[in-house]
Parts: C-alpha cells; structure tokens; sequence
C-alpha cells in the first residue's frame, strides 16, 4: 500500500469526502466522541492539498459549532466561501 501523500487528488478527494460524512453521520448521530476525533484526526492526517481544502475547512467548522465556538465557526465559514469563489 502506497502512503497516502502520494496517493492522485482523486483518490485524496474521495478519502476526504468519507472521513467528512463518517463525521457527519456521528455529530448527527451524538456518536462518541472518540469516533468524531477518529474522524476529524483522519481528515487532519489527509495531506494539504488544494483539492481537499473545503472538506478540511468543513471539518473544523463542524467541531466549532460542537463545541459552541460560533465565533471560529463564521471565520471558517468565511473561509470556505471565499475558496468556492
């Protein structure tokens, strides 16, 4: 198995994508917080790359809004709507 920073952005965007909705369906879910940390450590882990900036953004603004830090939330919100211009 290849590591994953030499992985093709396709296969990064799609790894992303997984580790974007498996946090999703656990915040949704009010899953553990183990398996949120599972999650949002795997999106950390994907290499920084252009392609998965929104999904990496996303995630930390969902882990924001958990934790009732509004505040970072809107300023990563922010962000991302600037990166999808």
């Amino acid at each position: 198995m290849k590591p994953v920073d030499e992985y093709d952005d396709q296969t990064i965007k799609l790894l992303a994508d997984v580790a974007l909705n498996y946090l999703k369906i656990c915040l949704k879910n009010d899953h553990a917080d183990q398996e949120k940390k599972k999650a949002i450590d795997y999106l950390n882990y994907l290499p920084n790359r252009s392609c998965i900036v929104a999904e990496k953004l996303e995630g930390k603004r969902l882990i924001a809004i958990q934790e009732s830090d509004y505040q970072k939330a809107k300023k990563i919100f922010n962000l991302i709507r600037m990166e999808n211009k």
